[in-house]
């Protein structure tokens, strides 16, 4: 059991030329500044806030992660046209909407960067274990927001 686990580890290669080396994942780094990035995310919320995320990307790199990480309900907003009702029910439970996408032009108001963090992952290789990491640019921006009696505004 330890062979292929080392094997697959450190993917060594011999040549003549330049002798045995190891090109595997033990010697790669990954998501360095990820918790950091997490720790700073989690702190720019407000406190009393329920997350509304208006993308796909960011709800599947985020969701689970502010959920689970930062201790908030959070929810996927699949339809642009409930965004109000919605907006409306949280306030309506004392809580403070925060809606999160990946664009800022996404978000209405006046909208800060929350995440801006380029980092590594494993390569995702199908047929074999990984043996590069690939660069993943992760970018999340916030907008609090308030419903006044006359419509939505920031």
């Amino acid at each position: 059991m330890l062979i292929p686990t080392a094997l697959a580890t450190f993917d060594l290669s011999v040549t003549k030329a330049r002798g045995v080396q190891a090109h595997g994942m033990a010697f790669r780094k990954i998501g360095p500044g990820e918790i950091t990035a997490v720790s700073q995310l989690c702190r720019a919320f407000p406190p009393d806030v329920s997350v509304v995320i208006l993308d796909p990307l960011t709800a599947d790199r985020f969701a689970q992660v502010v959920r689970g990480m930062c201790g908030l309900p959070t929810a996927v907003l699949t339809d642009r046209k409930d965004l109000g009702s919605v907006i409306a029910g949280i306030q309506r439970v004392g809580r403070r909407p925060v809606l999160l996408a990946q664009n800022r032009a996404e978000l209405p108001g006046t909208p800060k960067e929350a995440v801006n963090l380029l980092t590594t992952q494993e390569a995702h290789n199908l047929t074999a274990p990984p043996t590069r990491t690939w660069l993943v640019h992760y970018t999340v921006w916030m907008s609090t927001i308030t419903v006044p009696s006359s419509g939505l505004a920031a």
